[in-house]
């Protein structure tokens, strides 16, 4: 894994992202262990519910600075433009229920995540991991997909339509106010309007190398 710590963006509070995950248990247990009455395919860990409430966040920004050749980019890269969105399903129980101060909702084929950028197009797997922070004094939001998540679970990305199992995408926006959140809870509206002054990572990792981009506009479609 590439180690890449400059970072051109707003400062982020955070070592590097794609080492800093946290992993909950994703073994299948080949037994349905939600509450409802359907089966869900033995190879994925249930993370219990059917139920479909999206909610998407649509974002613009620019390509900051890379490691390595991530995507098959060099240097020209810099300063591109991007945009995409972003979406989770908002019925999704919470993984650390007896956690009052941390939040982990794992998707099943509910979520989706786009980046346009240099003329790629990134697709998440569907299936991403959302983790809420609210702690005195710092409240954080991260949106990871991909090889980025580890565990048992495959989540594949896709660049330009073809797989990649290397590749992972990070994000992690937090206000050190302590002030962004009012729980653990699942967003269900965007609490971080001011993107350019707010301390965010927001980074694209394959085999070739990192790839950094700074928001610039983030809010709900």
């Amino acid at each position: 894994m590439v180690l890449f710590l400059a970072l051109a963006c707003a400062p982020a509070e955070e070592p590097y992202p794609f080492d800093q995950i946290r992993d909950t248990d994703d073994t299948d247990t080949g037994e349905d262990t939600d509450t409802d009455d359907t089966d869900e395919p033995d190879d994925t860990a249930d993370t219990g519910g059917d139920d479909v409430t999206p909610f998407t966040v649509v974002f613009t920004g620019t390509a900051v600075t890379l490691s390595g050749t991530p995507l098959g980019f060099d240097d020209s890269v810099r300063d591109t433009p991007i945009s995409g969105s972003f979406t989770w399903n908002v019925a999704r129980r919470d993984l650390e229920e007896d956690n009052a101060d941390v939040g982990i909702y794992d998707h099943i084929g509910d979520g989706a995540a786009r980046i346009v950028v240099g003329g790629r197009t990134v697709e998440g797997s569907g299936s991403p991991r959302l983790e809420v922070e609210n702690f005195d004094g710092a409240d954080t939001f991260r949106y990871v997909d991909g090889a980025s998540v580890g565990g048992d679970r495959f989540r594949q990305m896709t660049i330009d339509g073809e797989g990649d199992a290397a590749l992972g995408l990070w994000t992690a926006f937090t206000d050190s106010t302590g002030a962004a959140l009012a729980s653990d809870a699942v967003l269900t509206t965007w609490p971080f309007p001011e993107i350019t002054s707010l301390p965010h990572t927001f980074a694209l990792e394959d085999a070739g190398g990192t790839l950094l981009l700074q928001l610039t506009t983030i809010g709900p479609e």
